[in-house]
């Protein structure tokens, strides 16, 4: 069986740095399995070009082949674009800001994938729905100031939302750095749209009509998987060390939310404990 790794490269929003250090830790850790790596390259406009063809100068040492898109439907938009393009078994989908953080990260999430009853695998997963809650409270001038805000940005999102979600929970993999079967994920395409806003982003991510809900309506689980191989099942998650975990000491794969999570401050952190699992969990 065969995997195509497919890395989205966008140019915008510090794309190329981002770029830069999943080169290096690509490079760094091995995947510990043979795999295509496919690089999605959108949203560079000519002032970057440079930068762009310094890239794929890079990528061509990693043997990476490229593919050329336009720079809409968000990351989604992306992966269900290049998927009918490939021809491999299975695929993992890494956005910009994603990278490697042990060896055997792929082989592990492929040795996972493999089992019939399982049909995505992830490094990072979360229980809670697009339903309104209140943000914490501190008493900073900051946070007097901006608290108000919050919570009108938070009520927007849950009246827009509110027909496409469960009531609490909806344990989702989040759509970055996880693998499925091409077969799956080409038939879930059948099912859905091109993204155009990104509600539409939360929906295929986490809603009633998600990736995640397509796979367990074939009676199929989802599996979170840490640096060292282990697979956590839904009832397991919150205990896995990853993903909004104190210190997320168990990460196969690190990206921009991680990072946000890791540099936020104690009471923020909390915050996106509370978002990402329904409790807090920070010491």
């Amino acid at each position: 069986m065969s995997i195509s790794l497919v890395y989205l490269c966008r140019g915008k929003d510090n794309g190329f740095e981002a770029a830069q250090k999943f080169i290096e830790y690509y490079s760094k850790y091995d995947s510990g399995c043979k795999h295509e790596l496919i690089v999605i390259f959108k949203g560079w406009d000519k002032t970057k070009e440079v930068d762009k063809q310094n890239l794929k100068l890079q990528f061509q040492l990693l043997d990476a082949k490229f593919v050329e898109l336009d720079d809409d439907g968000f990351d989604w938009g992306a992966y269900m674009r290049v998927t009918p393009m490939l021809v491999s078994d299975f695929i993992c989908f890494l956005n910009t800001f994603s990278r490697p953080l042990s060896n055997f990260w792929l082989k592990n999430m492929y040795d996972c994938i493999k089992a019939k009853d399982i049909g995505i695998c992830g490094a990072t997963a979360a229980y809670k729905a697009w339903r309104f809650s209140f943000p914490f409270f501190e008493f900073r001038l900051g946070s007097i100031i901006s608290y108000p805000l919050k919570i009108i940005r938070r009520l927007i999102n849950h009246f827009f939302l509110l027909n496409h979600y469960p009531k609490q929970y909806c344990p989702h993999i989040r759509s970055n750095g996880f693998i499925i079967e091409r077969e799956i994920f080409i038939d879930f395409i059948k099912t859905t749209k091109i993204p155009i806003s990104k509600r539409d982003c939360y929906k295929l991510e986490s809603g009633n009509r998600s990736l995640s809900d397509y796979v367990m309506n074939l009676k199929k689980r989802l599996i979170l998987i840490d640096k060292n191989g282990f697979g956590y099942d839904i009832e397991d998650w919150i205990n896995s060390k990853t993903y909004c975990s104190p210190g997320q000491p168990e990460l196969c794969i690190a990206d921009n939310n991680t990072d946000l999570y890791d540099r936020s401050s104690i009471s923020n952190k909390k915050q996106m404990e509370h978002d990402v699992w329904g409790k807090i969990i920070h010491d």
